[in-house]
């Protein structure tokens, strides 16, 4: 599972924030938060993985108990290992009453 993608952490890139592929994790959830784009041309794994890590461990006042519940179905799907991050569904939309959701 090499090509799994990764958060880092390192104090050499991005002042020690998480990042995936160089792009902080914080900021590419909250982007995809309020478009619903992947930004930056991440991969959807790259970015199921970004919003998991907030989820888990973001900002509280930004990321809701959907997106944790989100965040712990994903994580209980991949510790099955059954399953590519790929074919995960993404994170709910900010609102339950949204069109579509």
């Amino acid at each position: 599972m090499s090509d799994f993608p990764k958060v880092t952490i390192s104090p050499v890139e991005c002042d020690g924030l998480p990042v995936i592929k160089g792009y902080q994790t914080d900021v590419v959830a909250e982007l995809f938060l309020h478009s619903r784009v992947i930004p930056y041309g991440l991969s959807r794994a790259e970015l199921i993985v970004a919003c998991w890590y907030e989820a888990q461990w973001g900002r509280r006042d930004l990321f809701t108990d959907r997106w944790r519940l989100w965040a712990m179905y994903v994580q209980a799907e991949l510790r099955r290992g059954d399953i590519a991050v790929d074919d995960l569904p993404l994170p709910p939309k900010l609102m339950a009453t949204e069109p579509g959701e």
